[in-house]
């Protein structure tokens, strides 16, 4: 599975933001609007399937590797991993959980798509 960080998540939501507001500002160009209401739906499926997560601490493991040199204990390698642990993002309490709230992002950006459709010029289309 692939989990997504609340941080990258909420920058590409606020991307395909951008892209709506200006698919909507400038009304030449509703291909913006349609890629930005395309990118919040394949969004909300990473919401609805509970792909979500949060970095919650990191775990730092140090291996020193001891030798000898001239009768005394030197060190010869040392080397450090860090793995970062996550968590997913739930919210089960309420009437807006994260689950609805993916529902919810998914049916506005369908109805902002067809919306998107329906505001093409016959004359616009075939440029």
């Amino acid at each position: 599975m692939i989990y997504i960080e609340l941080v990258v998540f909420s920058t590409f939501l606020a991307l395909a933001v951008i892209f709506v507001a200006l698919g909507l500002y400038r009304t030449e160009h509703t291909e913006l609007c349609m890629i930005g209401f395309i990118f919040i739906f394949l969004l909300s499926f990473v919401v609805i399937t509970n792909n979500l997560t949060y970095k919650t601490g990191e775990t730092v493991t140090i291996t020193n590797t001891p030798g000898l040199y001239n009768g005394t204990v030197v060190l010869l390698n040392s080397t450090e991993v860090t793995t970062y642990d996550h968590t997913t993002y739930q919210d089960t309490s309420g009437f807006f959980t994260t689950h609805r709230f993916g529902y919810l992002l998914a049916v506005l950006s369908v109805i902002g798509l067809i919306g998107s459709f329906v505001s093409i010029r016959p004359e616009e289309f075939f440029r």
